[in-house]
């Protein structure tokens, strides 16, 4: 079984697997967004993770909490967006997430149709022909809304019941009410999916890259790795008590904003970030001394349909008592991109090394990731990684998706 967590740059880079990562997007639950960002009932949100192809809703169907239900995003009539993020209508630029103007159906801004919010079912008038709405079944993860595919989420119970988690009083997959989706960004990448997502895993391996920007603010000798199962891995990480000069950078602006927020007190943890699933992951960003007050942010890396390359779609939630205060959402937005684009480059380095070994015949030897704690994270996606091409195959459209263990609404 060890030798299942091996892979090596010509398999990495070959047109086969990319081919299988991109398969593997498709059959699996695809992240849409979140309740949260769909604060009442009436809301509607437009997923980036599916280039637009996607409309949430929250639903009035099922009482005053609501249901949230999904819809292809485009209308029977000429297959238009319904919902067309960034045109202009009435003067104002249609946003990605918006408000029915009324709670019983939703309206096509091309023709003024109705169509139901519960059902998708089209609103007709005398002489008038169209189709309904095409419904797309879902499946809850806590806050978080995935379309069903042709899998089942896991049950990720370790996680849920993760000792460590439960220290802190912080369920993995909740999103709390207070909390306001603030900012999306959706960037394409030159490096593969695969390669993104490793690197997240390995992201506590921040030396010497990082040292200028997050060492800054958090303390990387506290790396605290949770390995659970091949399913799902953590690591945790202390706020960085030690007074030091600051750096004149956005990392160094962000923790000047805390400080103060917290009037000089240490904020209640540092960040932890966990991955589930092969392409998509959470951070939580500690911001006060109480454990609610963190910012949490919900990121995909989505394989192009040949495989070659990405889109990195990021999600930021932030308290309504921070959401409003520009200063410290810029600060935080500054201080988020800046090791991102340390990141950015690790990954096309990353790809380059892989393909000059590959130039100079030695492609066929295996990248083996260390044991040691910063690379735990590392070692435990590649061996999920290995476990997900055993259940489906590779070039596996054809084939029926197993099941893999429900997840129980109940959490």
């Amino acid at each position: 079984m060890q030798q299942l967590q091996y892979f090596t740059p010509s398999e990495l880079r070959s047109a086969s697997f990319r081919t299988w990562v991109a398969e593997l997007y498709q059959r699996t639950p695809k992240l849409l967004g979140t309740t949260a960002s769909m604060p009442e009932v009436g809301s509607t949100y437009v997923s980036a993770t599916t280039l637009d192809r996607h409309v949430l809703i929250r639903s009035d169907q099922s009482g005053a909490e609501g249901e949230y239900v999904c819809f292809v995003n485009s209308c029977a009539h000429l297959q238009l967006k319904f919902i067309p993020v960034g045109k202009i209508f009435d003067g104002k630029e249609v946003e990605r997430q918006g408000k029915l103007g009324t709670l019983r159906f939703i309206v096509c801004p091309w023709h003024e149709r109705g169509h139901r919010t519960n059902s998708g079912e089209f609103i007709t008038k005398p002489g008038e022909q169209c189709r309904r709405l095409r419904k797309v079944e879902t499946v809850r993860l806590g806050d978080l809304i995935f379309e069903a595919a042709d899998g089942s989420l896991p049950s990720f119970e370790a996680l849920i019941n993760s000792p460590k988690f439960a220290e802190l009083g912080i369920k993995p997959f909740e999103i709390p009410t207070n909390f306001r989706l603030v900012r999306t960004s959706d960037t394409p990448e030159r490096f593969d999916a695969i390669t993104g997502a490793a690197n997240f895993a390995e992201d506590a391996h921040v030396g010497p890259s990082h040292r200028s920007t997050y060492a800054f603010l958090y303390d990387m000798k506290t790396l605290y790795v949770v390995v659970i199962d091949r399913e799902w891995s953590a690591q945790f990480v202390g706020w960085h008590k030690a007074e030091r000069a600051m750096p004149q950078n956005a990392c160094g602006e962000l923790r000047r904003l805390i400080l103060a927020r917290t009037g000089g007190v240490a904020p209640a943890f540092g960040v932890i970030w966990y991955q589930f699933g092969a392409f998509d992951t959470m951070e939580r960003f500690s911001i006060g001394t109480d454990v609610s007050d963190h910012v949490i942010v919900v990121s995909s890396f989505i394989p192009t349909k040949s495989g070659v390359g990405s889109r990195n779609v990021v999600e930021f939630y932030f308290p309504e008592n921070v959401a409003s205060d520009s200063e410290f959402v810029d600060a935080f937005m500054a201080a988020y991109n800046e090791p991102g684009a340390e990141d950015r480059d690790l990954c096309l380095s990353a790809e380059e090394g892989y393909d000059a070994r590959i130039e100079s015949g030695y492609g066929d030897d295996p990248i083996i990731p260390s044991d040691s704690k910063e690379e735990r994270c590392l070692l435990n996606y590649y061996n999920y990684l290995r476990q997900l091409e055993a259940t489906y195959g590779r070039h596996s459209a054809n084939r029926e998706a197993p099941a893999l263990l429900k997840f129980a609404e109940s959490h």
